[in-house]
This record gives C-alpha cells, sequence and structure tokens, in this order.
C-alpha cells in the first residue's frame, strides 16, 4: 500500500481500516511507502514492517497501541491521545457538531458532500488532530478499543516498577509470587 495524498481516497480508506482493524487487535503484517501524509497522526496505528523512508521508520520506532483511542458515553465521546507526550490530552466531545463529525467520518467522508456544521466539527477535530484531512476526505483516527492490548506495566508505570522493586528485594505480597 502506498499512502499517498495523491490517492487521498484510497490513502483515507486504508487508515480507516487500519484503525478498525487495530480495534480488534488484530496482528497486520502490511508494507509501503508513505508520501504526503503526517504520519505522526498515525502513530497509533499499525506501521508499515517494510517501506522505505524516514517517516515510515519513525513511524515504527514510536509506535504503540493505544496511544490515541476513544469511547462511547451517553451523548459524548472521549478520546485518549497521547500520541505526542507534550500534547497529551483527554477530550470529550459533546457538541452535537463534534459528535456527528466524529461518527461520520469513521467512514472516509468527502468533506463537500458534509453539512456546514459538521464541516466545522471536521475543521476543529482537524485542529485537535483526531481527524485526518487529505485531499478533501475527512477520517476519524481514534481507536475504539474493545479490549486492553497492553500490560499494565505500560498503563501503570508507578505502580509495576515499585512491585519490581519489591519482588528483586524479596518485600512483596505472599498474596503474589515473585
Amino acid at each position: 500500500m502506498h499512502l499517498s495524498a495523491r490517492d487521498a481516497q484510497g490513502t483515507s480508506g486504508f487508515v480507516a481500516w487500519l484503525r478498525d482493524t487495530a480495534a480488534d487487535w488484530t496482528p497486520i503484517d502490511w508494507g509501503g511507502d508513505v508520501d504526503g501524509v503526517d504520519t505522526s497522526l498515525l502513530w497509533h496505528l499499525p506501521p508499515p514492517s517494510q517501506g522505505a523512508g524516514a517517516a515510515a521508520a519513525r513511524w515504527r520506532e514510536v509506535f504503540l497501541p493505544a496511544l490515541c483511542y476513544y469511547r462511547n458515553g451517553p451523548g459524548f465521546i472521549q478520546v485518549k491521545d497521547i500520541r505526542d507526550p507534550k500534547r497529551a490530552a483527554r477530550v470529550t466531545l459533546e457538541h452535537p457538531a463534534h459528535l456527528e463529525a466524529f461518527r461520520t467520518c469513521l467512514t472516509p467522508a468527502r468533506i463537500s458532500n458534509l453539512a456546514p456544521a459538521v464541516r466545522i466539527g471536521v475543521d476543529q477535530l482537524a485542529a485537535e488532530r483526531l481527524m485526518l484531512v487529505l485531499g478533501g476526505y475527512a477520517t476519524t483516527l481514534p481507536v475504539r478499543l474493545r479490549r486492553w492490548p497492553v500490560p499494565a506495566h505500560f498503563v501503570l508505570p508507578d505502580i509495576a516498577a515499585r512491585f519490581v522493586r519489591q519482588c528483586r528485594a524479596k518485600t512483596c505480597s505472599k498474596l503474589v509470587a515473585c
């Protein structure tokens, strides 16, 4: 697959497929090049296992699951985005235009076909790096996690580090085998 701004429709569709496949934590092995696409928006999605260029190499280097994901609530969507630790954010989408833009663009959508209020939502979500806008198409980026894919030591580093120190010192709880 070649991710390219010149093939906005195909690239948007493939990014949506990567996002949806990552939601089920299905192993993906794909290869390809990246041209004209900001891969820092995609660091939470499985990178190409082979591919030329610095952008693909950087993507492989920084990829971790669950760097950008969302959860549905009653009348809201909560997004956690830690793709860039300097811009880490937890965002709650409640405005109808944001909710409609987010949900509509789960399937790549031609921006010109969207209602004006939804276009504004797309622009605002793109400004927050939650939407890929490429060649007139918009695609929602966060992954909907159906189950937590990473070990707890990634999620709770302080607790995990303390546990490891206790196990090394043999002072851990008798309830836990070291």
